[in-house]
């Protein structure tokens, strides 16, 4: 439960307001979005074993690790892109998992973009959720976050906001992950990479997508050269992933496939990957 740190004073009607059940309810207003629900059905998906060989990549080391990050702006953004059906989303949960378990869930927040989702994906619900994320995220809120979170009136005053909370999580090195920008409405898109501009400031900020939207990001962003890495099936984790798939299968039809047949299915289908 969040510990809000206007509760203590009293005699005026703001702090009287400022309650734990006060403020969860606020939070709840401030967007209809729940990445962190997506993130929990996603981490049910995952095969037991799974490795993600991109957490060893040198330039995602340097990315993640500030202190081995050049003075080049770009070095602060790192691009993942790949085909449709390459494994970026669950890449992207992944990450997210490491990111918390080294640092913590104050210091990353995250969005998965969805196409089918578009009508509720405007840049007001995505600031609004991660702000919700700092906020559900931290012992106390600041004052001047609680006082200005009852008079929200659009993009312009959340923005301000989260730049301030930003800016307290700036020094400990902040993180923002974004699955699938390719999946947002194209002006909606355009405004949360100017808002990676002026709001995040020197946060680390991980992307997905496919790789059509490599030159929004640099166009927008005005970075020549963004550090980028491609996603592609991994054919070991392709059979790990297939056979962990077949065995759930047979735990609940174990008349319907023998090992024979699982290895001619296995050896088929990496097959054909090999040529993706």
């Amino acid at each position: 439960m969040i510990a809000c740190g206007l509760c203590g004073g009293k005699g005026t009607a703001a702090n009287q307001l400022h309650t734990e059940e006060w403020v969860c309810e606020l939070l709840e207003m401030l967007s209809p979005l729940d990445p962190p629900k997506r993130h929990r059905d996603l981490q049910t998906k995952r095969y037991k074993g799974s490795v993600l060989g991109l957490l060893e990549h040198e330039r995602f080391r340097m990315w993640q690790d500030s202190s081995m990050r050049t003075e080049n702006t770009s070095n602060r953004i790192l691009q993942c892109y790949g085909i449709p059906g390459a494994g970026k989303t669950i890449v992207s949960s992944m990450v997210i998992d490491h990111l918390i378990s080294h640092y913590g869930e104050q210091r990353v927040a995250y969005i998965y973009c969805d196409y089918r989702d578009k009508s509720k994906q405007n840049l007001l619900n995505i600031l609004g959720s991660i702000l919700k994320q700092h906020l559900a995220a931290t012992v106390k809120i600041p004052d001047a976050v609680g006082i200005s979170l009852e008079n929200i009136n659009g993009e312009a005053d959340m923005s301000q906001i989260l730049k301030f909370v930003i800016q307290q999580l700036a020094a400990s090195g902040h993180f923002l992950c974004i699955d699938a920008l390719d999946e947002l409405e194209p002006g909606t898109r355009f405004k949360l990479l100017k808002a990676l501009q002026t709001v995040f400031g020197n946060s680390r900020i991980f992307l997905t997508g496919r790789h059509h939207i490599a030159s929004d990001v640099s166009r927008i962003l005005q970075i020549s050269l963004v550090d980028s890495i491609q996603i592609t099936p991994n054919l070991f984790n392709v059979r790990a992933y297939l056979s962990y798939e077949i065995e759930l299968d047979q735990e609940m039809n174990p008349d319907d496939m023998n090992e024979q047949l699982k290895e001619e299915i296995l050896d088929g289908i990496v097959s054909k990957a090999q040529g993706m």
